[in-house]
C-alpha cells in the first residue's frame, strides 16, 4: 500500500512538473522575473545615436520585457524591439557609450555579448 502512495505523489510531482516547464518554454510564464504587467512602447522625438545590442541569456518574451523596460527607464532611450530574443536595438536622443549600455543589460542579470552602431 505504501508503494502506491509513493507512487502517486511521484505521478502527480512529474504532471505539475512537466505542466510548469511546458509554459516556462513556450514564454507563457512568469519565468526569469516577469511580472505580468504590459510593456508601453517609448518613442523619442529625436533618434541621434543607435546601437544593435547583442544580449545572451534572453529566454522568454519575459526577459525581452525585462530589458526593454530596465533601457526605456533612462530618459533619453529607447528600446521597443527585441529581434529574435538576441539582438536589441536601442536608440538615443543623445550620444552614448557602449559601456553605459552594458551596464544597464548586466545590471539585470544578461549579458552583452557584442555592441555595433546601427
Amino acid at each position: 500500500m505504501g508503494t502506491y502512495i509513493i507512487l502517486l505523489v511521484l505521478v502527480i510531482v512529474v504532471f505539475f512538473a512537466i505542466k510548469s516547464s511546458r509554459t516556462h518554454l513556450k514564454g507563457e510564464g512568469d519565468c526569469c522575473g516577469g511580472s505580468g504587467e504590459t510593456f508601453t512602447e517609448k518613442h523619442l522625438n529625436q533618434v541621434l545615436d543607435q546601437r544593435k545590442v547583442y544580449i545572451g541569456g534572453i529566454h522568454c518574451q519575459n526577459c525581452e520585457k525585462k530589458i526593454k523596460t530596465a533601457i526605456n527607464k533612462i530618459a533619453y532611450l529607447s528600446c521597443n524591439d527585441i529581434e529574435n530574443q538576441k539582438i536589441a536595438i536601442i536608440k538615443a536622443n543623445q550620444m552614448i557609450k557602449d559601456d553605459e549600455i552594458q551596464e544597464i543589460i548586466e545590471k539585470i542579470g544578461y549579458k552583452v555579448e557584442k555592441i555595433e552602431k546601427a
